[in-house]
């Protein structure tokens, strides 16, 4: 059974009174206790788990030469939750269009949905799929290669 630590503390009056600690409602307890107390008694807490599997995920990363079998190693829950697209705003989508210095419809054709999609998505009105958003976050990673992409698929359609 954990010690109560007694404190005092003054009170209205201003005189000194000795109280205990008080215990937390019904079994609910703050995180940090509940973790100190695994720690103590060996279990593994929530956040030990993440750590672990993280680790775990950071060393296959540097150990693998041949990022073919990357997937073989890993497997959805080495890695679930880190690798979905990230929330667009109406700001987000505007901002991967104009890194890449394309109108709405140049946009629209290289995500591959309708200009009335990239026009909601820039108005607020709808967001946009996780597809969409997928691209959107390599979009912003390399804007460049992307940019330079477009140009190539530009040249192509022209026939140049």
């Amino acid at each position: 059974m954990a010690k109560q630590s007694k404190t005092t503390s003054p009170s209205a009056n201003g005189k000194g009174s000795k109280h205990t600690s008080p215990k937390s409602k019904a079994g609910s307890q703050r995180p940090a206790r509940a973790s100190r107390r695994a720690k103590r008694s060996g279990e593994r807490t929530f956040g030990d788990e993440i750590l672990g599997r993280l680790n775990k995920f950071t060393n296959q990363l540097k150990s693998t030469n041949d990022w073919q079998t990357l997937g073989e190693k890993l497997t959805v829950r080495d890695v679930a939750g880190s690798l979905g697209p990230a929330p667009y705003t109406a700001t987000d989508v505007l901002a991967a269009r104009q890194a890449l210095g394309a109108s709405q419809a140049v946009f629209a054709e290289f995500l591959g949905v309708s200009l009335g999609a990239v026009r909601d998505w820039e108005q607020s009105l709808k967001p946009p799929n996780g597809a969409a958003r997928r691209m959107m976050d390599e979009i912003r990673h390399n804007p460049a290669y992307f940019a330079r992409r477009i140009g190539e698929l530009v040249q192509q359609a022209s026939g140049d």
